[in-house]
């Protein structure tokens, strides 16, 4: 287990909304899989600090004292966690936190708006 919110915060969201939300980004960062979930889950890695206030549904934000399993950092496929994405010389990348949620939010994912 990592922890979230030092060098990076991570967002999960469901394979169906992160897939089409990948094709709409630019320059995405590292990306984890988790094939095992009954709803299979995609892990996107965005700057420390900048999920605070995350409100967009399925999908969960990650910050400061919250842990996130990550696959061994070449492993690129099942079975298990994998990256479709993965770190560049050992370190994890950026998805830009904004381009993440406007991408979700042209596949379907309108912000909450009863987040507090």
């Amino acid at each position: 287990m990592t922890r979230a919110g030092v060098d990076w915060d991570a967002v999960m969201v469901s394979r169906l909304y992160a897939l089409r939300a990948l094709e709409l980004l630019n320059r995405p960062g590292s990306v984890t899989v988790d094939p095992r979930r009954t709803d299979p889950v995609l892990c996107f890695f965005v700057p420390a600090g900048t999920t605070v206030g995350w409100s967009l549904p399925q999908s969960i934000a990650f910050s400061t004292a919250t842990y996130v399993m990550l696959p061994p950092s070449l492993k690129e496929a099942q079975p298990g966690p994998y990256w479709l994405l993965p770190p560049v010389g050992g370190f994890v990348q950026h998805t830009g936190t904004a381009a993440l949620q406007a991408a979700l939010a042209a596949v379907g994912l309108a912000p909450n708006s009863e987040a507090s």
